[in-house]
């Protein structure tokens, strides 16, 4: 009997996390279901929605993609909530139910249910909501309620446009670069390589050294000289993914501090791609912070020019901090676009901490977009 393939499914925690994040309803912004509700037995509840992979969880499964690790396939940021017909549906058409398809409707879910939450939600859904309780509450007369019919009509419609325009808009707007500007601050970044091995397992990072200035035992091996243990370090860089990845990472870039003198802050440089038919503004930018670990010691170790340089404040919090940018940049039809982001920590310890995170990009139209999971240390 042939061996089944691994999957990197989804823990249990995570697909209930991605169906709160969207209030249990279907992410797919023409289906909107709900995907849970009672049972015929009062202490069960009936659920149909499911947490589906965006890329695949194995290879040859719908959209999968060769550079995620296995811990980055079962994250959150690779699911999305669908009922079961839509989670169906997007596995038989890849083509048409892209990647980039399935990242929009995630981003424009959850953010709806964020302006629920806050009690701005949809024009279009709370007119429609009061149509409804206004037909159940009163009589009205047939040509009353063919006059509604025809206004519900028309909301409905104007909804199913608004969601059509958003995703075509959202399919044409892009993070072109996003990198440290190495120019204006001392960091380099190492970026994960899906055809480089991982670092050797067997490098705990110290240095011995043997009896009368012997045998030195580094990167987990014993060599002669400093000059035989510096070419065969140069061998590795050359030939490993930095020593920060493993099979278990969710980052995909290490930025890597040179210098641990203050002031050394991150400057990252950020350019987007307008290729949709209007104008776009960026409005904002937030850092997600998902991990941060604190340093005992100190030295551990684009062809636009960035229309403005802005700076964020983050605090040592498992958080997210929003900077709203002014002036804000407009970006036309067919054009790109560059900033700078100077991140300043709100921290006093004197090794400082070790970042897992990310950034959002927050435009006009409700369009989204992430950069990829980097580990930082400042």
């Amino acid at each position: 009997m042939a061996k089944a393939m691994a999957r990197d499914d989804f823990s249990k925690d995570t697909v209930t996390k991605l169906a709160e994040r969207v209030g249990f309803l279907c992410s797919n912004p023409a289906c909107r279901t709900h995907t849970v509700g009672p049972n015929s037995e009062q202490t069960k509840s009936t659920r149909i929605g499911k947490g589906a992979h965006i890329t695949a969880a194995s290879i040859g499964g719908p959209r999968y993609d060769a550079n995620l690790t296995p811990k980055q396939r079962c994250h959150i940021s690779n699911g999305i909530w669908l009922c079961a017909n839509c989670a169906d549906l997007i596995d038989k058409d890849e083509n048409t139910f892209s990647t980039t398809v399935l990242v929009s409707w995630k981003s424009r879910a959850e953010l709806e249910m964020h302006k629920e939450l806050k009690g701005e939600a949809s024009n279009h859904r709370k007119q429609f909501a009061d149509f409804l309780i206004s037909r159940m509450s009163t009589k009205k007369s047939k040509r009353q309620i063919d006059e509604e019919d025809e206004e519900i009509a028309t909301l409905l419609r104007n909804e199913i446009d608004f969601h059509k325009k958003w995703e075509e808009q959202f399919k044409h707007v892009s993070l072109e670069t996003f990198s440290i500007n190495s120019k204006r601050c001392r960091y380099i970044e190492h970026r994960y390589n899906p055809n480089k091995p991982f670092w050797p397992t067997n490098d705990t990072g110290s240095v011995t050294y043997g009896p009368n200035s012997g045998p030195i035992t580094v990167y987990g091996l014993p060599f002669k000289s400093w000059v035989e243990a510096k070419r065969y370090g140069e061998v590795l860089r050359q030939t490993r993914n930095h020593m920060s990845f493993n099979e278990n990472s969710i980052h995909t870039i290490y930025f890597e501090r040179q210098e641990s003198k203050a002031p050394n802050y991150p400057i990252f440089y950020f350019a987007i791609r307008n290729d949709s038919a209007h104008q776009i503004i960026l409005k904002s930018v937030q850092t997600e912070v998902y991990e941060i670990i604190p340093l005992l010691a100190i030295g551990q170790s684009q062809t636009l020019e960035p229309l403005e340089e802005y700076e964020i404040k983050i605090p040592p919090t498992r958080d997210k901090t929003e900077k709203y940018l002014v002036p804000s940049i407009k970006i036309a039809q067919n054009d790109s676009a560059a900033f700078g982001l100077r991140v300043v920590p709100m921290t006093g310890l004197m090794g400082g901490y070790e970042w897992l995170m990310k950034f959002k990009l927050l435009l006009s139209g409700d369009i989204c977009l992430y950069s990829d999971y980097f580990i930082i240390i400042m």
